[in-house]
């Protein structure tokens, strides 16, 4: 055996593993950019832009050498406004892909949002009139409380949850999602306010942190929905076989007929075991899944007896 063919195979297989997974990233994070500004394209929802960064940000990490999603990157930089970040990440872009017009139209803009947004600065600052220093102190302190009482909250509630495959389960996941990134949305509405003011770099750390507890509860609620979806499909599939199985029983069918139905179901068993495998190896507990799929393999066993 050519052991070193082997290992290149086995490595070859994990790279395009792992770029098929970054495409997934990509488009999934192209989608939340497509929503977050579907209801008010001036005024993008924090929390779907947030998701997309998630999304983008690792399909990077899965592959650097694709230009697409570094291109989305510094679109959505562009929706913020942070013009500095967008115009890093068109130039990663462009070094991946020098020719794409695309990239040469959003680091264009990005440069004329970045010379634009100096000069306004400048020019508000020179022309704001005085602000009262007590009322914008009881704004800056309103933001840390809420933000203070949102965060303790978070870490009260969130860190005791954990994937699950039952739907119930997963809408009072979602319905907690919501209400979370509503709050989020406010705090970033209420900081944007504060920054035109004063500076909020500090505050903007305290933020940080109510993001990364975000963003695995983002993590929790998508991977509940795939294990809900792959435990109905096992249902789904289990409970169809075992109608064709008691069919049989009750009247014997031509082999011909029975050798079809596995034919056409051997691959979506396949499929389905791959589903497992990803997740468990992913570190996730799928033992709550394996009695049903255990049951859709028996008799998917028993049917493949009837012709053998």
């Amino acid at each position: 055996m050519d052991l070193s063919a082997l290992q290149q195979h086995s490595r070859s297989e994990h790279l395009h593993a792992r770029h098929q997974k970054a495409d997934k990233l990509y488009r999934l994070g192209t989608e939340y950019i497509k929503r977050a500004s579907e209801d008010n394209p001036n005024d993008p929802d924090r929390a779907l832009l947030r998701n997309a960064v998630r999304c983008l940000s690792a399909s990077i990490e899965n592959n650097r050498k694709d230009p697409r999603p570094y291109l989305q990157m510094a679109y959505l930089f562009l929706l913020t406004g942070n013009s500095r970040k967008a115009i890093r990440y068109v130039q990663e872009s462009q070094r991946l892909q020098p020719d794409n017009p695309r990239a040469k139209q959003l680091l264009a803009h990005a440069q004329k949002q970045a010379s634009h947004g100096t000069k306004k600065a400048v020019a508000a600052a020179r022309a704001a009139a005085p602000l009262n220093p007590a009322l914008m102190g009881q704004r800056r302190q309103a933001f840390i409380e809420e933000l203070s009482s949102t965060l303790e909250q978070a870490f009260r509630e969130l860190p005791g949850l954990q994937p699950t495959w039952v739907k119930p389960v997963l809408d009072g996941y979602r319905k907690v999602q919501d209400e979370y990134n509503q709050t989020y949305n406010r705090l970033c509405k209420r900081l944007d306010q504060l920054e035109q003011h004063m500076d909020i770099q500090d505050l903007d750390r305290e933020l940080q942190k109510l993001e990364v507890t975000l963003n695995r509860l983002d993590d929790i609620c998508e991977l509940s929905g795939q294990m809900v979806a792959l435990f109905q499909r096992i249902e789904h599939l289990r409970k169809l076989l075992e109608h064709q199985l008691s069919a049989n029983r009750a009247q014997a069918l031509p082999q011909s007929e029975v050798q079809a139905l596995l034919d056409k179901y051997q691959p979506v068993c396949d499929e389905l075991a791959d589903d497992l495998d990803t997740l468990e190896g992913s570190g996730f507990d799928i033992s709550a899944l394996m009695p049903g799929y255990d049951a859709l393999i028996l008799t998917f066993q028993q049917l493949d007896q009837l012709i053998h």
